[in-house]
């Protein structure tokens, strides 16, 4: 080519020959890389993978590159459990959150055990009240400023009235929605409540209350305007105190 490079520098040369001998079968010969604005290269840490970044940046392109990262938080569960692996460089740390996609998984502990990864679940649920008031003074602290200016916002898609949980459900089902999906009991709405130790003629006489008295209830049964009678889970349960009834 007319130009004098070391020997270890000739051998990135097959980056370029190879990336732009596929994109000239692609899009044929007479296309340049310039009017394609982005490009995802794979393995960017490796040597062909950043000459070829060095590459498309020259050319203006705008540049992806997938490299392995320090913290994935997943939901997803057995079925993304090897990939998730696979996306962690060295030291990584997988945290488990969910299982959308299963229980279970087969796994190359070779790559655990070469990338030093640690798998580690995480969740509320069966943690102390005193870890619990811990984790949410972490989030007072850390989290909660940047909510209060508005610098972070949930993202709603859609809310539901209690009496269509089912519609909401059948709406996360379908998994075409970005951000959450609400239930919201409605204050007109005239409720009586029944618990397994207590009754109560209306929720208004016991939101102040319901967190001890509900202690180890397992569910709550009320019965709407509706008089159908339907049944919270406890999550609900433990959200209804905050209600301005």
């Amino acid at each position: 080519m007319g130009i004098e490079i070391e020997l270890q520098e000739e051998v990135d040369i097959l980056a370029y020959y190879t990336l732009s001998g596929e994109l000239k079968y692609q899009f044929g010969s007479g296309r340049l890389w310039r009017f394609l604005p982005t490009r995802l290269i794979h393995g960017g840490s490796s040597g062909i993978g950043t000459f070829a970044i060095q590459i498309a940046k020259y050319l203006g392109i705008k540049v992806f590159v997938t490299a392995g990262v320090d913290v994935i938080r997943d939901n997803i569960g057995g079925s993304y459990l090897q990939r998730n692996l696979n996306n962690l460089g060295v030291d990584g740390r997988l945290f488990i959150i969910g299982f959308q996609g299963g229980i279970a998984a087969e796994v190359n502990l070779q790559a655990v055990l070469a990338r030093r990864l640690t798998i580690q679940a995480t969740g509320l649920r069966n943690r102390s009240l005193a870890k619990k008031a811990e984790i949410v003074s972490e989030v007072e602290k850390n989290v909660w400023p940047a909510v209060a200016a508005g610098k972070v916002k949930p993202m709603i898609y859609k809310t539901f009235p209690l009496c269509e949980a089912a519609e909401a459900h059948r709406l996360m089902e379908a998994s075409t929605h970005i951000g959450k999906i609400l239930l919201l009991p409605l204050h007109l709405w005239r409720l009586r409540s029944y618990s397994r130790r207590s009754q109560f003629k209306n929720i208004c006489n016991f939101c102040d209350s319901l967190h001890g008295c509900c202690t180890g209830v397992a569910c709550l049964f009320y019965i709407s305007c509706s008089t159908r009678l339907d049944l919270l889970p406890r999550e609900i349960i433990l959200s209804i105190g905050s209600l301005k009834c």
